[in-house]
């Protein structure tokens, strides 16, 4: 049951487990302990097996990973016997279309660089079967996968290489965690993997416990989970939430209040709100400089949200100010390879984009991808995001059919990750709509554009630049398939967000006002 718990990730039910797997996995460390301390005690293991069936993309996984690391989500239980092992690969004949495999395990007794493992056999209700049990987060390397007699051996060799990655991961993230809490930690953990609704339901979860001593931070992550999800007003009520609670603390939590300032300036920038955003953000960048040096990350956070500000101005020189300063002090922070760093690598690419360098824009992004990809689950909204502008970066050099690849990906993965009809799939259907525009699909173009319209409408201000972006899109879908009144009609809608939000001598709002004049001369 706990393995399936893990499998499938059921975190209602690793909540109920958490204690029997914390236990379990503490009796492992307490066994390999006694295993390391005393080598001469017969207790030291060399090959283990473990039977199994695994269908055949299973197998073909396995053969196209060979040299690579895996890592088991869940307790490996396997055996020193071989024979056991092969029993076990060929008495199950359950599963249609599988095959028997035996898995032989090469074990590395160095304490210092190894996963955990015991001899659980005077624990074990079944002795014969000389059980050895690995504990959670094992790695392996693939070493090679080969057939001997009508059977498929898989021979995995055990490396401390991912635990040390993990180890790694995981300290920096306590630096930058809010809330001291191993339940605060899952958390958040289950946030920056991008499964935003199992963790919205975990943090629910604690949120029912009036007396948890970190209801502050609770609301913060909850904040964090509905900005992700585009829900942006029950995000400020969390955060807002989260703020008021900690402005009664004693003693006063500077850092996290400037942390949740940071936050809510995110969603007001989200919303298009970028005056109140700007305020937010320069207010917690002011209180953490005041901080000492360990506030750094908090600080290159801050100047990559004032970087986003700007660019949602179409400020892009102070934009790329922005983020280069963030750029700066995270590579001076953080390991060569992070999330942190891909993520303003991707939003500097941005801004070239919108100025028009497409090369310097697509080397940009292709490094945050590249990152994003070392970092994350290939599912991750991230990596969709960074594919989503490598796509513009085609779509600008009327590579057309590159292009679309490239959305086609980011969108598979957005649908993955978000509601229907988040903001973010309703931008990648916006510029697939446009793609196909120019590929000569009118009508497949205008039907993509309008319901990215719809989408953005039920979620957004309704003078968000964006959602004119959304309009003028219609506006050209329309000109296009010749309706020449409506096409005005959308092109006065975005307008009339554009006069309202950007100043007279900006190009798009220079551009809007022609559609306009050229759409009226065709009308009339």
């Amino acid at each position: 049951m706990v393995n399936k718990a893990l499998r499938t990730e059921d975190v209602e039910q690793l909540h109920t487990f958490r204690f029997f797997i914390a236990d379990l996995s503490s009796a492992l460390a307490n066994e390999y302990k006694k295993m390391m301390e005393d080598p001469n005690n017969g207790m030291i293991i060399t090959t283990v097996y473990r039977g199994a069936r695994l269908t055949l993309t299973e197998l073909e996984e396995f053969r196209s990973n060979e040299g690579k690391l895996i890592s088991i989500n869940g307790y490996l239980s396997t055996s020193r016997s071989r024979c056991i092992a092969i029993n076990f690969a060929v008495k199950s004949k359950k599963q249609v279309d599988s095959v028997p495999v035996l898995f032989e395990i090469e074990c590395q007794n160095d304490e210092n660089d190894c996963s955990i493992f015991a001899d659980i056999t005077s624990f074990s209700n079944f002795p014969d079967e000389q059980e050895i049990l690995f504990d959670l987060g094992a790695v392996f390397i693939v070493q090679i996968v080969s057939e001997e007699d009508n059977m498929w051996k898989i021979c995995l060799s055990m490396t401390g290489d991912g635990r040390e990655i993990a180890r790694q991961y995981i300290e920096e993230m306590k630096k930058e965690m809010q809330g001291d809490s191993i339940s605060m930690f899952f958390g958040s953990l289950l946030t920056r993997m991008g499964h935003y609704q199992t963790a919205q339901t975990y943090f629910q979860q604690l949120l029912k416990d009036p007396d948890n001593e970190n209801l502050a931070y609770i609301h913060n992550q909850l904040g964090l989970v509905c900005q992700a999800k585009a829900e942006f007003d029950q995000g400020m009520y969390h955060f807002d939430a989260a703020y008021q609670l900690m402005r009664k603390s004693h003693p006063l939590l500077l850092r996290d209040l400037a942390c949740v300032l940071r936050n809510m300036s995110h969603v007001l920038t989200e919303q298009g709100h970028y005056e109140k955003a700007l305020k937010h953000c320069n207010e917690a960048k002011i209180v953490l400089e005041e901080l000492n040096d360990s506030c750094q990350l908090d600080i290159a956070h801050c100047l990559h949200n004032i970087g986003s500000i700007y660019q949602g101005l179409r400020k892009y020189i102070e934009a790329l100010n922005y983020y280069e300063q963030a750029l700066e002090i995270k590579q001076a922070c953080l390991p060569e390879i992070h999330v942190h760093i891909a993520e303003t690598l991707n939003s500097i690419g941005l801004v070239y984009l919108m100025t028009k360098d497409i090369e310097k824009a697509f080397n940009f992004c292709l490094s945050s991808l590249q990152m994003f990809q070392t970092c994350l689950p290939e599912d991750h909204s991230d990596i969709a995001n960074v594919l989503h502008n490598i796509a513009d970066c085609y779509h600008s050099k009327r590579q057309y059919n590159v292009a679309l690849q490239h959305y086609d990906l980011a969108l598979a993965i957005k649908k993955k990750c978000f509601p229907p009809g988040h903001p973010s799939i309703a931008m990648t259907l916006n510029n697939i709509s446009t793609v196909l525009s120019a590929k000569g699909d009118k009508m497949k173009a205008l039907k993509l554009c309008l319901k990215a319209l719809r989408m953005r409408e039920r979620v957004l201000p309704f003078d968000h630049l964006d959602l004119a972006t959304s309009l003028s899109s219609a506006g050209h879908k329309y000109e296009a398939v010749k309706e020449y009144q409506r096409a005005l009609e959308y092109f006065e809608k975005a307008l009339e967000i554009r006069a309202k939000r950007l100043p007279k001598d900006d190009s798009v709002r220079k551009r809007t006002e022609k559609h306009v004049i050229r759409m009226k001369w065709k009308v009339t």
